[in-house]
């Protein structure tokens, strides 16, 4: 689930990352011209969570009338780490496994759930665009403050991924540069600066999760 190279899955590990935003994306068979936010219906049912989907005629439409969220409350999901980083112990085991597991020792695309030894479980659920994202929730998502000196942005702290070369005066600006890095979405150059072409705002479900082992 995490990118670990921006430091988001050691973040896990060490317990300042506890929440993750996801697209709520349609995978529907119909089309759907938008989905009504935030005046239409965000409803769950104890585990998942749904967000209303309209037609053209801006009307919902059974069977496929919400978008899900991937992941419900009390599921356990593995964190997919590359074979070469995980215990010893799963290392042997795998390599027992012969060539069906050999893409996955520098992939962790291509592991297998049962060979990880870490997992989280989901704890919350809520929906939001997601540039309304707080600063308290930012530093949930592993933005960390730095108060040293910085070359970026002079004596004042700044926040920051570790690890990682983008900065912001809040923690909620460096969460955004660090999605804006992440999307492969069209830029335009500025000043010497890449700028997204538009604001890049969906409608995102929110996991809160803890540290399960």
């Amino acid at each position: 689930m995490f990118n670990e190279k921006f430091g988001l899955e050691s973040a896990v590990f060490d317990g300042s990352k506890d929440m993750t935003r996801r697209n709520a994306n349609y995978r529907g068979s119909k089309d759907v011209f938008y989905v009504r936010w935030p005046a239409g219906k965000v409803v769950g049912d104890g585990q998942y969570l749904f967000i209303e989907c309209l037609n053209d005629d801006e009307m919902s439409f059974e069977p496929e009338q919400y978008i899900r969220s991937q992941y419900h409350v009390g599921e356990i999901v593995a964190i997919a780490q590359k074979y070469k980083d995980a215990p010893n112990l799963i290392r042997k085991a795998v390599h027992y496994q012969g060539e069906e597991c050999k893409a996955g020792w520098n992939n962790k695309m291509f592991v297998k759930p049962e060979y990880m030894p870490h997992h989280i479980r989901i704890t919350s659920i809520s929906a939001q665009e997601l540039q309304d994202i707080s600063e308290e929730d930012a530093l949930r998502e592993g933005i960390i403050r730095v108060d040293e000196t910085s070359r970026v942005l002079g004596c004042k702290p700044y926040y920051t991924y570790k690890g990682s070369k983008f900065h912001g005066e809040t923690a909620k600006a460096a969460f955004i540069s660090l999605i804006d890095q992440l999307r492969k979405k069209p830029k335009t150059v500025i000043d010497g600066r890449e700028i997204p072409v538009e604001p890049y705002n969906p409608i995102v479900f929110v996991y809160e999760f803890e540290l399960f082992d």
